[in-house]
């Protein structure tokens, strides 16, 4: 179900435009479905090539894979990978930890991007927060919709409304078909979720979206 939603906002809310996936499934659904450029971010290099060769396997010449973690500044951070488990995915920031990924930042890259970006998908392992505040001067220039995943363990619902620089609706996307898209009742979640966040208006149009009967 997520990853259908990545696909799912992408086409509903902004045609044509640039999404970015920060934390992308090694194999690469979200970017196999979603037309346009995708700008693809992964630190962990046994990811990175998977990610890479499923791009070449399936012929994907709108992919841009980088590989670097993002945050809220460029320079090095602890990262704990999660070496020989099923999930290698799960891995995550430790400032303990021996192992150092590079990490830039949104905005950073950003200054020079040729086209605007309409949707962020930021999955990294309770990273989230920092991601966003070093995506803000992107965030209030684009506006995109953003698909996010949020633990109470990591940081506060509140300051992640905090760091998104505009006026937005929030759902909780479903785990299964049968669920609906709900809204979050006065934007406060105090367990695990992903989240769409829709932006209520952008360059003068407003955008929602309801979930379907």
């Amino acid at each position: 179900m997520f990853i259908d939603f990545v696909y799912h906002a992408q086409l509903e809310l902004f045609k044509g435009n640039a999404p970015m996936d920060l934390g992308p499934s090694p194999i690469g659904f979200n970017e196999l479905k979603i037309k346009g450029t995708v700008f693809s971010y992964e630190p962990i290099g046994d990811l990175f090539r998977r990610l890479v060769a499923n791009v070449r396997l399936n012929g994907l010449g709108n992919i841009v894979a980088k590989k670097i973690g993002v945050g809220a500044s460029t320079g090095r951070i602890g990262f704990e990978p999660n070496v020989g488990e099923f999930n290698m995915g799960k891995g995550h920031v430790d400032g303990n930890s021996p192992t150092t990924i590079s990490i830039t930042s949104i905005d950073e890259e950003c200054r020079d991007l040729p086209c605007p970006i309409s949707l962020v998908k930021v999955d990294v392992e309770g990273f989230e927060l920092s991601v966003l505040r070093g995506a803000r001067s992107m965030l209030e220039m684009h506006t995109p919709a953003i698909v996010c995943e949020y633990n109470p363990h990591s940081f506060s619902f509140r300051d992640l409304a905090d760091a998104i620089p505009y006026d937005a609706l929030y759902y909780r996307i479903p785990y299964t078909f049968w669920e609906e898209l709900k809204p979050i009742p006065d934007s406060n979640l105090d367990e695990p979720a992903e989240i769409l966040i829709v932006p209520t208006s952008r360059k003068g149009e407003r955008r929602s979206l309801e979930p379907k009967q």
